[in-house]
């Protein structure tokens, strides 16, 4: 047994009675493959990078640093053979999934990397990152690196959260990406970088040399654990667990001499006194948890496989529904303009009379059903890129009330052909303007738009509005006095090709060809959102119907422009 193993030279005589009950809680006795361990000899391949140092091959070819000192240790007690296979951080990580090595130390958990492979329970070790950059650099905070190029390691857990930094409205940072830690500093010492992200245990001893200073904002704090892959011999998680618990155990043992040499640097780093007391505490803490996470793998691995082939499903379903929609874009538009095109030149007798009536019939049909799916395209499209979150905000300070005069006169054309009765504007209390990107506030303005004007019915009155409540939110609403729709149908108007009226719900295709899609709506809700606002809707039959997008009040404002005003009032 693999802690009574231990316990003859490691575990401190206070400890010896707490790991024995650990172990009697967790029912390693019972287990085949930690006994197995003990016994018999196993050949283990070790995944290697250049990441001095917790884990290097040195200038001879040997393992060297935190990872390898301890894992010498763990193999010496447990009857292993290490055979470390150097690789590249990226390369690393693909051969622990394909099973080309059985152990990865040094790892940060991700989402995506669960997915590929296993950990084990007990952290190994805490690391942080920073940046770096020249010392005559001017960036000293975050929002410096705005339109900067950022190196940083290919694979690593800096480059998979660097990519979070790249969508804030305020960082537009270029990501360069390297195989090693030291490509990326030398790359930021020749210029080809303005600064470079690696952790800071291997920062610490060559940022000299490559003459950079860190900018001083400590990032991304992360645990370690050693990946394993699943195709490894089963349970070397939960070995490699219990010899933690014990190392930790003890302040004499293999890991705390190892903390010691290569990470406890007395030029660098000095740990207070508190923090050996907590980490004490931490491994109490760890022995405790180590146990119900075991009892706890055990439950759920029982489940895993079902469950990883319906995320695997999903995922493939997903990622078939996105390159359908990317793909929808050149595949599909593309022909429907060129029959739009050639419809409208016919249509307008380019070349020439067309002749029989009936062609010209035709024709329009043709060019009118074109229309009527290349818009059901652009609103798919723009479903995608909002759901996806790549339709990103750039927001400003928009006057509302210019927007729906603006409004007022796209859809003039449409509603002379509906024989509409009138459409206004109505704008109450003082002018607004909304803090907002200006093309989804259109969008959300055309989209109610169209939608009153394409169910409310024949002849009826329709209102853009823009008021200010008494808590200062903003309140951006299309009313009619048109047929309206029962109260049930509202709560699922706003799901994806819903529509109301007296065949509710149904994916009727003639329904669609001349009333819409039922994705207006469902656009506005997600538009809406990304703006902290909410879309509520009232409505009776035979009475008409209200739909109002609320914003919060922290982003209106109500300086006032008044030409906008009388535009919209006149």
């Amino acid at each position: 047994m693999i802690v009574s193993r231990f316990s003859d030279r490691w575990i401190h005589p206070n400890w010896r009675s707490l790991a024995g009950a650990i172990c009697a809680l967790s029912g390693m006795t019972a287990a085949p493959a930690p006994t197995a361990y003990a016994e018999d000899r196993l050949d283990l391949r070790v995944g290697i990078y250049q990441n001095a140092p917790k884990i290097f091959m040195d200038r001879n070819g040997n393992a060297s640093g935190f990872f390898p000192d301890i894992m010498a240790a763990m193999a010496q007690h447990n009857g292993w053979q290490l055979t470390y296979v150097p690789c590249a951080w990226a390369d690393c990580l693909d051969m622990l999934e394909v099973g080309d090595i059985d152990i990865l130390p040094d790892v940060a958990q991700s989402a995506e990397r669960e997915a590929r492979f296993d950990f084990n329970a007990l952290q190994a070790l805490h690391s942080w990152s920073d940046f770096y950059v020249r010392r005559d650099s001017p960036i000293d905070s975050l929002t410096d690196l705005d339109g900067r190029r950022v190196a940083v390691m290919r694979g690593s857990i800096q480059h998979a959260r660097l990519l979070d930094y790249r969508g804030l409205p305020d960082i537009r940072i270029h990501i360069v990406g390297f195989d090693t830690m030291d490509a990326v500093l030398r790359a930021v010492s020749a210029g080809e970088a303005e600064a470079g992200i690696v952790n800071t245990y291997f920062a610490m001893d060559v940022i000299d040399a490559h003459g950079l200073s860190a900018v001083g904002i400590v990032l991304y704090p992360t645990s370690l654990f050693f990946g394993i892959s699943r195709h490894a011999e089963p349970g070397l998680a939960e070995v490699i667990d219990a010899n933690l618990v014990v190392m930790k155990s003890d302040t004499q043992s293999a890991y705390y001499v190892a903390l010691h040499r290569w990470i406890e640097h007395p030029e660098h780093f000095h740990m207070p006194a508190w923090a050996s007391w907590g980490l004490l505490s931490l491994a109490l803490l760890s022995v405790a948890g180590l146990a119900v996470s075991i009892l706890l793998k055990r439950v759920v691995r029982a489940r895993t496989a079902d469950l990883q082939t319906a995320l695997t499903s999903a995922t493939e379903a997903s990622q078939a529904k996105s390159d359908f929609l990317s793909n929808m874009s050149h595949d599909l538009r593309t022909p429907l303009n060129s029959i739009i095109g050639f419809s409208e030149m016919i249509d307008a007798g380019t070349h020439g009379a067309v002749g029989h009536p009936k062609y010209v019939e035709y024709i329009r049909h043709v060019r009118d059903c074109g229309q009527r799916l290349n818009e059901m395209i652009e609103a798919l499209l723009d479903l995608s890129k909002i759901e996806s979150g790549k339709s990103p905000l750039s927001k400003e300070w928009v006057d509302i009330p210019l927007e729906l005069d603006m409004a007022r006169h796209r859809f003039r054309p449409l509603i002379g052909q509906e024989d509409r009765k009138d459409l206004r504007v109505v704008v109450d209390g003082a002018p607004g303007f909304l803090w907002a990107d200006r093309m989804a506030v259109s969008q959300i303005i055309d989209n109610l738009l169209s939608n009153a004007l394409r169910h409310a019915g024949p002849a009826v009155n329709v209102e853009l509005g823009w008021s200010i409540g008494a808590d200062g939110s903003g309140k951006l609403w299309v009313a009619d006095d048109g047929r309206g729709f029962p109260v049930s149908q509202a709560a699922r108007l706003t799901e994806p090709f819903v529509q109301g009226g007296p065949d509710y719900g149904r994916l009727h295709t003639q329904k669609r060809l001349s009333q819409g899609f039922g994705l207006g709506l469902t656009i506005v809700t997600k538009l809406a959102s990304l703006h902290d606002g909410h879309l509520s809707i009232t409505s009776a039959e035979g009475q008409g119907s209200r739909f109002t997008v609320t914003f919060p009040a922290s982003q209106v404002d109500t300086v006032r422009s008044d030409n906008a005003v009388a535009a919209a009032r006149a």
